[in-house]
């Protein structure tokens, strides 16, 4: 009888672990709040045209006499790294988390949501801006309050930090998403060409029997059509040729990578017991398959035939690394937990200048989620057919949770 009520009490422990909300769960109850206009509205979202923003301006220059920090201290609006309108709650969480991790924990419960004026203004129903009663304003109006009250989501907030650990991922994961789309026009004496390169590389790396896995997904597509402008020599009329290349290359790699934690500091600011952290991943070889077509439609009547052609291919890259950075206010409370949520080009991606810049996102961004180049970089060649006049748009979302180990 003891022994079936030992099992049983493993048993309920077991499932209670099972059920336990994962940070992203914990962080998602606070979305209420964060979604709604008193947050939005200054997060990305002000329009002074609408009832949302009664008695504002509607021109920019007066709206700058009230969103102005210079003139107005404490009334500036948010960087648009910060803005929370049209970012999928993934994406609010990472801004979250990487906000957490600069001020620590315990400074953003108690300084920003707790404190911050604007945030105690707008769970008061009082709208945002300088404009104030009296010296000629008008009182003004009400706005609805969040549907949570503040104390309320101040302790959302913390649970997210004590049992969240302030991160969007479950404790011993790395997750690291990297995306393109792009798109291209140019010419070439008398072919005109335009290019659509679309792509997702995705590593997520946990911990499994005290080694870490990683799986990486990786599929893309290029799509590029050629337009040769000729004279038809049976009409004597303008005609075309038109080329179509479409590459796909896809693959998914499941191996052990090699992850190490490490004590540094980047600012002189950092002082104990505050530390800055990094985290050195490198990745096993990845395994893709490149499918290739091309077909001709030949519109000049030339008599030239242009059979459609089509070839596969794989390919074994070799081990990538890449390194995160972070910071933590108290090495005994606060994981290494963060998140990285930044466009970026291939010009500031390839390059080996450093950057030491706390306003900048996730720190020394040019050595953050990635290694002087992107794997997808290298998996999809954009280069290789790219306008080099322009540069190609990317996308790098990194978020971790790990246990600090020396």
């Amino acid at each position: 009888m003891l022994v079936a009520i030992a099992g049983v009490g493993l048993f309920s422990a077991r499932l209670a672990r099972q059920q336990a909300p994962t940070p992203f769960q914990l962080f998602q109850r606070m979305m209420p709040v964060v979604r709604h206009p008193r947050c939005s509205n200054c997060h990305g979202g002000v329009d002074p045209t609408t009832a949302k923003h009664p008695g504002a301006p509607v021109t920019v220059e007066a709206c700058v006499q009230c969103h102005d920090d210079d003139a107005n201290p404490g009334w500036g609006l948010p960087a648009p790294e910060h803005f929370f309108v049209g970012k999928t709650d993934e994406e609010i969480c990472s801004l979250f988390a990487e906000f957490a991790m600069k001020q620590g924990h315990a400074r953003f419960i108690d300084n920003h949501l707790r404190k911050d004026e604007l945030i105690v203004a707008a769970f008061k129903g009082l709208i945002g801006g300088a404009r104030t009663p009296g010296a000629g304003n008008p009182p003004a109006p009400p706005a609805d309050p969040p549907p949570i009250a503040q104390d309320a989501f101040v302790k959302l907030g913390q649970d997210w930090i004590d049992h969240g650990q302030g991160a969007c991922e479950v404790l011993g994961t790395i997750r690291l998403v990297e995306s393109v789309a792009a798109g291209d026009t140019f010419a070439i004496g008398g072919l005109d060409t335009y290019q659509d390169v679309k792509g997702t590389r995705t590593v997520s790396i946990s911990v499994r029997d005290g080694k870490y896995y990683a799986d990486i997904k990786t599929d893309y597509t290029i799509t590029e059509i050629g337009v040769q402008k000729l004279v038809s020599p049976k009409t004597g009329r303008p005609c075309t040729i038109t080329h179509t290349r479409k590459e796909r290359q896809s693959g998914t790699t499941t191996g052990i990578a090699s992850v190490t934690i490490k004590d540094t500091i980047f600012f002189a600011d950092t002082k104990p017991p505050q530390t800055d952290y990094r985290i050195d991943v490198t990745l096993p070889p990845e395994t893709t398959q490149k499918t290739e077509t091309r077909t001709v439609n030949e519109a000049c009547g030339l008599g030239i035939p242009f059979p459609p052609s089509s070839e596969s291919q794989s390919f074994t890259w070799g081990r990538a690394s890449f390194v995160i950075e972070g910071h933590v206010e108290d090495p005994k409370t606060d994981g290494r937990a963060g998140a990285c949520d930044r466009a970026a080009t291939n010009l500031e991606i390839n390059t080996t200048k450093l950057e030491f810049d706390r306003s900048l996102p996730c720190f020394r961004f040019k050595n953050m989620g990635n290694s002087w180049y992107l794997g997808l970089m290298e998996r999809t060649l954009p280069l290789t057919y790219h306008d080099v006049t322009r540069a190609i748009p990317y996308h790098l979302v990194a978020r971790w949770n790990l246990k600090y180990v020396k």
